[in-house]
């Protein structure tokens, strides 16, 4: 399976196996997904108990659609807007509350490969923090948060 066919919520579910044969699988093909504290569970089932059925369905849409365009979007991609930093959250499980609380709480505990920053330093001494989304022979492509930078691969250290 393409490691970007597995969404947070499948590696979470897989990570729940008590097996570590497939714990080393998984992170090798996915990557390392750190568990959630003690203090993060805690915090999930606040935000759970507030946000019961009568909350979200009189949610102000409106206002929720700004936040995430402030928030979210600069990275990621929602119904085809926002940035390519991030994984597209179109197809996410955001019906899901528990989903949605565990990545908005805590959204560095899952990251897979295809999305680990990287800080490429140039020969000529220019850092540039980003994304990895092509690497040939001949060259490095960087997306950074503003842009896609095409590098040479012989210049990159």
């Amino acid at each position: 399976i393409p490691r970007r066919d597995l969404s947070a919520f499948n590696v979470r579910h897989i990570q729940a196996f008590p097996d570590p044969e497939i714990a080393k699988l998984l992170e090798k093909v996915w990557s390392a997904a750190r568990a959630f504290s003690g203090d993060k569970r805690e915090r999930i089932l606040k935000y759970k108990s507030l946000l019961g059925l009568d909350r979200i369905h009189s949610a102000d849409l409106p206002n929720g659609r700004l936040v995430c365009q402030r928030t979210c979007l600069p990275c990621h991609k929602l119904n085809g807007e926002g940035g390519d930093v991030g994984p597209d959250l179109t197809g996410s499980n955001r019906d899901n509350l528990d989903y949605l609380l565990e990545n908005i709480l805590d959204p560095s505990a899952m990251i897979g490969r295809d999305f680990q920053l990287v800080t490429a330093i140039t020969k000529d001494g220019r850092f540039i923090p980003g994304i990895i989304r092509e690497r040939t022979s001949a060259t490095v492509a960087i997306q950074t948060i503003n842009e896609r930078v095409i590098l040479a691969a012989g210049d990159v250290k």
